[in-house]
């Protein structure tokens, strides 16, 4: 399963690199495959959320559940996700702007970032560049948030009903 969400990944890069005006049939095709690279992040979501569904369900017993599951998430995630914050917003963006590069980004527009809540500021425009893509770790830190308690307080079944009414209510 590892490897597959090494391919979903791989099909989202392709996806975001493979825009070009295809010239001949071969790059037509090529194109088109690129094209369902979208689906990548569909795929990346659904089998991560498996595994780690799975994670929670085998330590769920456990003493320090939460404390052990919140843990090892803040370990992998948040070192490398705040550095490139703090580089992005305090170095990059002033260096840029001070070169004419770009614009200032308004007042308050990074706590959006800061707080995981990039999908949200997503949904009203102005995003600075190179950091679209920052609203999928939003959603998993969402994720995160709310997911290992359902597994703690449903058993198995109940928690199998819990996830089919939330993936028809995300309809």
């Amino acid at each position: 399963l590892d490897g597959l969400r090494g391919l979903a990944i791989l099909m989202v890069a392709l996806f975001h690199f493979g825009h070009f005006t295809p010239a001949s049939w071969f790059a037509r095709a090529i194109g088109a495959v690129l094209g369902l690279g979208w689906s990548g992040v569909d795929l990346f979501f659904a089998l991560s959320g498996f595994l780690i569904t799975g994670i929670l369900l085998d330590t769920k017993h456990s003493r320090r559940y939460l404390r052990t599951f919140y843990a090892r998430r803040v370990l992998r995630i948040f070192p490398v996700y705040f550095a490139f914050l703090a580089l992005y917003f305090h170095v990059l963006i002033p260096i840029a702007h001070h070169c004419g590069w770009m614009r200032q980004t308004g007042p308050g527009g990074e706590i959006w970032y800061w707080l995981y809540l990039s999908n949200w500021k997503t949904g009203f425009g102005d995003i600075p560049p190179f950091v679209s893509h920052l609203w999928s770790l939003s959603i998993e830190e969402q994720f995160y948030l709310v997911w290992p308690f359902l597994v703690l307080v449903c058993e198995p079944r109940r928690l199998l009903r819990v996830a089919c009414l939330l993936a028809i209510a995300a309809f």
